[in-house]
């Protein structure tokens, strides 16, 4: 035995290692794991580990290692392996090896460090009971190891350091791993992850789905990893999102168990070792068919090694030789006459010859046609050989058959279907080897059923579910060869789309409160209204129901519709909530809902508008929940645009909206008229839902740029569209006309010729029929049935923004309205005459303000500014924010200066009036300012130093201004000394954290101020109020936007609770004054009695003779008569009377009367014919 030995040792040596050469190691176990250094070897077995110091040729070369005097020998020698692995680009032929597997009696995980050649071991890792370890890599270029195992399992380990557990956040069995670079990557039954080395561990992990391959090696090549297991080869590729892909050009079974790459792939599989060749695994002869489980090499060198079942090691230094070449061929039979076209996958081929009935017809590489021309059946051969003379030879028989005969007798079931239904086809004298196909006309490979194979007779084709109408046809296939034909005629079937479907036109309704149920049923033309006994009627069938609900909950309304063939759809839907509105009472309150990423893409709350009944919002969303104090919220997922509905309780009634998958739709402004019709301005590129359960496309080509006219419950009555103008903002005048102000989409657009279309037919052009120049801004007036009254034009020059900021109107329904600039302005007239232009073109923050006659005539225009006194600034920033007018026609205005604290330069604010005289102010930076119809400005009111402030908002009830302002320093608590009249001051302790409600008589005189929160009391200005409105109970609307920083805020006495993981919030606030902090309050007089009541003029109108009846004497009061212009054309001073009788020499027109007596004032308007 030892001269065999010896014969075959020297055999080997001699021979070269161009193919896979068994290295007979006489070893009797099954391996699993190979590592050289050189000559010095280790194989791993399930019962041991065995070594050899000569290259590992025959039997007498291998060495099972027992160290019975090594600490760890017992562990050692009740150890199942696994695996054993070193680091490939070690160069010496010393090292380290790691052999991993679990104990025998304990059923723990095992890792064992093994120096080469020494043979010493020591145990690193002995793990709890359970647990067990699959496969080891060495990451190269890195002193860094991985183990995996069951559950989970998987351990970092270096040479010199201790073993750490990496968290892999799975129970899965990982069976293997792999390394490139600094990516590591491990596979379980169903899924390949990486991650990346950091630092003793591993970071980055991701999961990747890799189509259910049990992943039992991977092989990490570049940016790719390939993965074998089964009858399966794979590869994820890693830099371009987890992309999955097959490889599937090898003959089965493949049984892969191993995979490596040096220079080229190799699959080990249960029968021989596969290289991977022109993106075919093809079988190497010299690994016969062993059972192969793990490879190895080093890099330095060009020996591979494969280990196996039964001590099996084969190794090879020129990659394992010859393959045999892979043949997929392609080959069907076709009809008689016709061509056959024959291809085919060589693989590593360079030779082929095809023969039919074993006659050469061709030795095209890939392929060739041939027309046969006789039915009957042909044996085609395949020969290829490839560069290493291998030959493969596959062989396949095709059939050339008569086309099928057509026009067979046909008996359809039923040609009206519902919905989706499937029908019998029955074919007479069907032919034999021909099988029949229902298909769709226009789809040739649509597939409807088919029959089975014809047998002289009739045959039943039982169909798939058919679920759309059109014309049908039967195709006759022959089931021998790829050969075909269509019967000649068609049959209709009809598919009735019958669909239940309905809206509620309220969310949450009030007990007994009509709510409309809108049918939108589909191919329907009866139906069956099924409501809860406790409705105010059980049932109707009726197309569209109102009913009423006694009792509160969530009602439950079913819909039966059904076709006029009987095809029935039944939907049932849980859609109102029934609330007690009395159950909540009519008090202040904060309404809050999530609209996530408010700052990003318009989501905020962009206006609010009250109702006789409640009130309007409408803004952007996100995946936002819309909420009621009681009752149902709403939720609304993706982006849109929105108006909620609200009562004056905050119970939502109903919404409208848009919905798109991106960002970018908002709805920006509302207004409503005298029947309460609602009109809103916004862009829409996605369906619009209206309250009648309507949807319309808004991304029909008209343009997103939209205006909407509602009626009163939300349903949709005209819609105008455009693609260059945003509709900014609606204003309604005394006359029940409306103004749209208009802004170009950007600055490089043309404001020229501009189509508006309304519900979707072109309505006029606009642009460019004023100015000379290219605008950017404009003016439109409307009347409620969309007609253009006129437009007009603003040329408005800026580099960052600009933008119209409010517009209102005067009892004569004269115009004023503001804008920001950068430069010059020039305001436009309907007449083309009275054009008025500010500014001289130096850069620098302003504000203009305007005064349109009802007709589009510009009256003046005047600009408010800051100067320094010293140089040039261009970052004056001087904003007019908000306005009101008066009933005589005198506008207030708020907003902010460029007159800051701890300026360089002496600043002072400038209003330029209209008479070329100037109003001044050295404080601010919150201002309050009046000025006349005319255009002068008459006073402004700041803080008597300087402090860094701000005014927003402003509205007029009566004769009282109301105003929200902001003052912010350094210090938390500040001193802010508030301007009122005859030179005087208030001064106020304020929290920089709190928002003021600041009350003004139209004089100036500072009444009242009311803060939002007290001083110290978690308040807070990260949401400024964006929208300010007063109800005729004395209550106010503000709406607000916070971030999560807000939660438990203090805001009027109630509490902003915001929900977690809310990261973004908008509310309503409901409150009176009181709810507030009264920080100051005129001792001179009471608010609530500033407006003079209960007074009557008759006859109004009049020739000029007309009586005012008081209901109260009056001890002294005085009567001021005003013209349109705001001259004074009237003044006396009556004591002691309840009544005045006037007789007045005026010309005809509209005039203004204002009384006042003591502080109270009344004002209105009177007519003389």
């Amino acid at each position: 035995m030892k001269i065999l030995n010896s014969i075959l040792f020297l055999f080997i040596s001699l021979k070269s290692f161009s193919q896979w050469v068994n290295l007979n190691t006489g070893i009797n176990d099954n391996l699993n794991g190979v590592v050289f250094f050189q000559e010095n070897g280790i194989v791993s077995g399930e019962n041991g580990i065995y070594y050899t110091t000569n290259g590992g040729i025959g039997s007498s070369s291998w060495t099972e290692l027992h160290m019975p005097t090594n600490p760890s020998s017992t562990i050692f020698e009740d150890t199942k392996f696994t695996h054993c692995y070193g680091s490939k680009t070690n160069t010496s032929n010393t090292g380290i090896v790691y052999a991993c597997g679990q104990t025998i009696s304990e059923n723990k995980a095992v890792i064992f460090k093994i120096n080469i050649p020494t043979m010493n071991y020591q145990l690193i890792y002995h793990g709890s009971s359970g647990t067990k370890l699959n496969k080891i890599e060495c990451v190269n270029s890195y002193d860094q190891s991985y183990a995996v195992g069951n559950n989970g399992l998987m351990l970092s380990f270096t040479s010199t350091g201790s073993v750490i557990e990496v968290i892999t956040n799975t129970t899965e069995d990982l069976l293997s791993i792999s390394s490139y670079n600094s990516r590591v990557a491990y596979g379980s039954s169903n899924k390949v992850w990486t991650a990346t080395v950091f630092g003793n561990g591993l970071s980055d992990f991701g999961g990747v789905q890799n189509s259910s391959i049990e992943v039992k090696d991977i092989c990490e090549v570049s940016s790719l990893a390939y993965i074998a297991g089964g009858n399966k080869f794979n590869y994820v590729e890693f830099n371009s999102s987890g992309i999955n892909g097959s490889i599937n050009n090898f003959n089965l079974p493949l049984n892969a168990n191993a995979v490596t790459y040096k220079n080229s792939i190799f699959v080990g599989t249960t029968n021989g070792i596969y290289k991977y060749v022109n993106n075919c695994l093809e079988w190497q002869p010299s690994s016969s068919n062993f059972s192969i489980n793990e490879f190895w090499f080093q890099t330095v060198n060009n020996e591979v090694y494969a280990c196996g079942n039964n001590g099996l090691l084969l190794k090879t230094s020129n990659y394992g030789g010859s393959t045999k070449p892979y043949i997929a061929m392609n080959a069907i039979g076709t009809c008689v006459n016709g061509t056959v076209q024959f291809s085919a996958i060589v693989g590593s081929g360079n030779n082929s010859k095809w023969y039919i009935d074993n006659v050469l017809q061709s030795t095209n590489l890939t392929g060739f046609t041939k027309v046969f021309n006789s039915p009957g059946q042909y044996e085609i051969k395949l020969e290829v050989i490839n560069n290493f003379n291998e030959v493969s030879i596959v062989t396949k028989n095709i059939n050339i058959v008569n086309i099928p005969a057509i026009n067979k007798p046909i008996t359809v079931s039923n040609t009206i279907l519902c919905k989706a239904e499937a029908i019998q086809i029955i074919i007479n004298d069907s032919e034999t080897n021909v099988k029949y196909v229902l298909r769709k006309n226009g789809f040739p490979s649509s597939n409807f059923g088919e029959s089975p194979e014809g047998n002289g007779g009739a045959i039943v084709l039982n169909s798939s579910l058919i679920d759309l109408t059109g014309d049908y046809y039967i195709e006759a296939v022959s089931t021998l060869a790829n050969c075909m034909k269509r019967f000649d005629a068609n049959f209709l079937i009809t598919v009735e789309e019958t669909n239940a479907a309905f809206h509620s036109n309220l969310i949450n309704a009030n007990i007994a409160e009509n709510i409309n149920f809108i049918n939108h049923s589909q191919e329907a033309n009866s139906y069956d209204w099924q409501f809860e006994l406790n409705s105010q009627i059980q049932n109707s069938n009726a197309e569209n129901v109102q009913i009423s609900f006694p009792n509160i909950g969530l009602t439950t309304v079913s819909l039966e519709a059904t076709s006029i063939n009987g095809c029935i759809d039944v939907k049932t839907d849980e859609s109102v909530q029934i609330v007690d509105n009395n159950s909540v009472n009519d008090t202040s309150f904060i309404l809050g809902y999530t609209i996530t990423d408010f700052n990003i893409s318009n989501r905020e709350i962009w206006d609010t508008k009250l109702t006789s009944d409640g009130y309007l919002n409408c803004g952007a969303y996100k995946n936002s929940v819309f909420k009621s104090r009681i009752g149902k919220n709403f939720i609304l997922n993706g982006n849109g645009g929105f108006l909620a509905k609200h009562d004056k309780k905050g119970i939502l009634k109903w919404m409208v909206y848009t919905n798109i998958t991106t960002d970018g739709d908002f709805f920006k402004s509302i207004v409503i008229d005298n029947l309460n019709n609602i009109y809103i301005s916004g862009i829409g590129s996605g369906y619009f839902y209206d309250n009648n359960g309507d949807k319309i496309n808004l991304n029909n080509g008209l343009g997103k740029y939209f205006l909407i006219k509602l009626d009163p419950k939300g349903k949709l009555i005209w819609i105008l569209q455009n693609n260059n103008v945003l509709f900014e903002s609606l204003h309604i005048n005394t006359n029940q006309y409306f103004i749209a102000t208009t802004r170009i989409k950007d600055q490089y657009t043309s404001y020229s010729n501009i189509p508006i279309y309304k519900n979707g037919l072109l309505l006029q052009n606009i642009g460019n029929t004023i100015a000379v120049n290219d605008s950017n801004f404009g003016l439109i007036k409307f009347d409620f049935n969309a007609n253009i009254i006129w437009e007009n034009e603003i040329k408005i020059n800026f580099t960052n923004a600009a933008m119209i900021y409010d517009l209102e109107f005067d009892l004569n329904n004269n115009i004023y309205l503001t804008n920001s600039s950068e430069s010059t302005t020039t305001y436009y007239s309907f007449n083309g005459l009275n054009k008025q232009v500010l500014g001289n073109g130096t850069y620098g923050g302003k504000s203009g303000l305007a005064k349109y006659d009802s007709n589009g005539n510009c009256i003046w225009a005047i600009r408010t500014r800051t100067q320094n006194t010293a140089v040039y600034d261009p970052t004056d920033s001087t904003i007019i924010n908000d306005l009101t007018v008066d009933d005589f026609g005198n506008i207030y205005v708020v907003g902010e200066n460029e007159c800051k604290p701890n300026q360089i330069y002496s600043y002072t604010h400038i209003f330029d009036n209209s008479d070329g005289s100037t109003t001044q102010t050295i404080n601010g930076s919150f201002y309050f300012a009046k000025i006349n119809t005319n255009g002068i400005c008459e006073w402004i009111r700041t803080t008597d130093v300087k402090i860094n402030g701000n005014g927003s908002k402003i509205i007029r009830e009566n004769n009282i201004l109301s105003l929200i302002a902001y003052y912010t320093s350094s210090s938390t608590i500040i001193n802010v000394p508030l301007q009122t009249i005859n030179n005087t001051v208030q001064n106020i302790t304020h929290d920089k954290n709190n928002y003021l409600i600041l009350k003004y008589s139209l004089d100036g005189e500072l009444l009242k101020v009311v803060s939002n929160s007290g001083l110290n009391t978690n308040s807070s200005t990260s949401g400024p109020v964006k929208c300010f409105n007063k109800d005729q109970d004395d209550y106010y609307f503000l709406t607000r936007h916070l971030t999560a920083s807000a939660n438990q805020n203090v805001d009027f006495g109630m509490i902003h609770n915001i929900s977690s993981g809310d990261s973004n919030y908008a509310c309503i606030v409901k409150c009176k004054e009181n709810d507030g902090v009264i920080l100051f309050n005129s001792n001179i007089l009471k608010i609530d009695d500033y407006t003079l009541n209960n007074l009557n003029i008759y006859p109004n109108p009049s020739n000029g003779k007309f009586k005012i009846d008081f209901e109260n004497q009056l001890s002294t009061y005085t009567i001021k008569i005003y013209n349109t212009l705001g001259k004074l054309v009237f003044e006396n001073n009556y004591f002691n009377s309840k009544e005045v009788e006037l007789n007045l020499n005026l010309m005809s027109g509209i005039y203004f009367i204002k009384i006042q007596s003591e502080n109270k004032q009344f004002s209105s308007k009177i007519i003389i014919d």
